[in-house]
């Protein structure tokens, strides 16, 4: 099997003093990896998600100023069956929960740079300007990464231009106002071990909070119909 994201759920509110956040139930495959992007506002912090059967592992969590975290978390190899999956928090609010099934993956590239976390003071403008910063795969993988608009002001989508696939496109995602997301969860798979970043697409220049995470594929080979030809560009 190669390597793919085979679904991702989400769920978002903006209620306060919150201490979790459950995300719809997901019937995955055994051998599945499950990645978790978690986002809260408010000076919270983060405890490692539950699902009932499976341990989680923290890989990213930061924070910045104004008390909005991004954290990624994982699970894995798991147990054919349902999950639901819960952020567990300190009392905050505009909590997010995103869970991906990874499938055709031997997890984290913990033989590369497996993780890169990043903010944007001013994040600049147009394609593929809002960065993770770069991980370095050491074989043929997947990234998979999310971003937010710390200020909850501006529109932000995947940048499908240089080769990522939205996990959202119509679904809220980081929506807490005007109807319109706010953040945006992507993935792409390559099979060259160059530096790449998840890169997306902001069209007014404002804070962003972003991170991403790598996963080695099986040793089987990458699908034609999904390995992109080129490389996304690196982070600056």
């Amino acid at each position: 099997m190669s390597i793919a994201v085979r679904q991702a759920v989400q769920a978002s509110n903006s209620l306060s003093a919150q201490t979790s956040l459950a995300a719809p139930a997901v019937t995955v495959l055994a051998g599945s990896y499950i990645f978790v992007i978690a986002t809260i506002r408010g000076g919270g912090t983060f405890s490692v998600p539950t699902d009932g059967t499976n341990t989680y592992t923290q890989i990213s969590s930061t924070v910045i100023g104004n008390g909005v975290r991004i954290g990624s978390f994982v699970a894995g190899p798991v147990s054919a069956g349902t999950y639901t999956v819960t952020s567990n928090f300190t009392s905050t609010t505009y909590p997010t929960i995103a869970v991906a099934e990874i499938t055709g993956s031997t997890g984290l590239d913990t033989a590369g740079t497996d993780y890169s976390t990043n903010y944007q003071a001013a994040s600049g403008t147009g394609t593929g300007v809002v960065t993770s910063g770069n991980c370095t795969p050491s074989t043929a993988g997947l990234i998979i990464g999310a971003t937010l608009d710390t200020q909850i002001s501006q529109v932000m989508s995947a940048d499908t231009t240089d080769g990522y696939t939205d996990l959202f496109p119509a679904a809220p995602f980081w929506r807490f106002s005007g109807g319109t997301n706010k953040g945006a969860m992507e993935y792409m798979l390559y099979s060259s071990t160059a530096p790449l970043p998840a890169l997306f697409n902001v069209a007014t220049s404002t804070q962003t909070l972003t991170a991403a995470a790598i996963f080695a594929a099986t040793g089987a080979p990458l699908s034609p119909y999904m390995d992109y030809q080129t490389q996304p560009r690196l982070a600056q």
